[in-house]
Formats: C-alpha cells, structure tokens, sequence
C-alpha cells in the first residue's frame, strides 16, 4: 500500500508540475502578447506625438509666413485699392503743411507691377522738403523719380509767428514754392 500511495503521490505531483508548467507557459505567452501591443500601441502614440510635434512647427513656420507675407503686401500698393493710397499722400501732405493735389495715377505700361503717381504740390519750401523727407520713410516702397519746384514771386509771402522766451514777437517771411513730384511705386 505504501508503494501505491508513493506512485499515487508521484504521478500527482507530476502532472501538478506539468499543469504548473504549462500555466506558467500560458501566463508567458499572454503577457508577451500584451507587451507586443503595448509596445505598438506606444510605436503609435509616439509617430502621433511626432505627428503632432510637425503640425504644431508647420503651424508656426505658416504663420511666420502669413506675417512676413503681410510685412511685405504692406510695401506694395494694392491695386484694388488705390484710393487708400491716394488718402495716404493727401494725409501726408495735410500732415506737412501744405497743398498736396495727386495729378495721376497711372500703371506703368512697361511693367504692369509699377505704378507712377504725380503730385502738385504748394506751400513753404521746408514743408515741401519735411513731406519729401514722409514720401522716402513711407512705409511703401517709393522711388522718386522727378522733383520740380518753382519759387512763385506773384504770390504773397506766408508769415510765421513765433513767441521766444523774452515775449517777443517775431515774424518771420517765407515765399511760397509750388512744383510737381513724379515717383514709381510698387503694386500687386
């Protein structure tokens, strides 16, 4: 009886060995399985994370560009709005004292980017020059092309007061200059 109950003794720790074997085989091969998930589902998240990383950079590069192509439309005239740009040149010379009047705006016919704009002008000469000085700091990209001023001997003198510190009164005389500014600008 004690040579049955070792064999009954042997062939159930065998087999509880076996099935131990095997459930450690089992439980081996699923978390292999699960770890192959895991690691493509990570392979995933990261190429998203990468993904994402490119459209955030594209992102920012596109709205530097959309910034420097703002920066640059600025420079040029619209052509759909020139009378924006006409505005801007009466205001600079309201801005400068004196008489501005735009004698014409026409597109240039040898290159249909270019447009050449001509105006009268009238007032003192240090305000003629202050508004040529505004025409060069525009901020469009502005090529002066002709400058012609002519002193008007006909016409009375602009006077000027100035107030000093000792409460005197001086007037000073200035004659009044009319001429004409031709320049090319560029447009889109």
């Amino acid at each position: 009886m004690n040579k049955k109950l070792t064999i009954f003794t042997l062939v159930t720790l065998t087999i509880i060995s076996i099935l131990s074997i095997l459930l450690v085989v089992f439980i081996f091969r699923d978390i292999e399985k699960k770890n192959k998930n895991t690691s493509s589902f990570l392979a995933s998240i990261e190429q998203k994370s990468v993904s994402k990383e490119e459209i955030n950079f594209l992102a920012q590069k596109n709205a530097e560009a959309t910034t420097a192509e703002k920066i640059i439309n600025d420079l040029f005239v619209n052509k759909a709005n020139i009378v924006t740009f006409v505005n801007y040149l009466e205001i600079l010379g309201t801005d400068s004292n004196i008489e501005v009047t735009v004698k014409n705006v026409n597109v240039v016919e040898k290159d249909k980017n270019k447009i050449s704009v001509s105006l009268l002008v009238r007032g003192k000469y240090e305000d003629i020059m202050k508004l040529l000085k505004l025409l060069d700091n525009a901020p469009y990209y502005i090529h002066i092309t002709k400058v012609f001023l002519n002193k008007e001997e006909s016409q009375p003198i602009a006077t000027t007061t100035l107030n000093t510190k000792d409460a005197k009164v001086i007037t000073v005389e200035s004659p009044m200059w009319q001429g004409e500014i031709s320049f090319i600008t560029l447009s889109y």
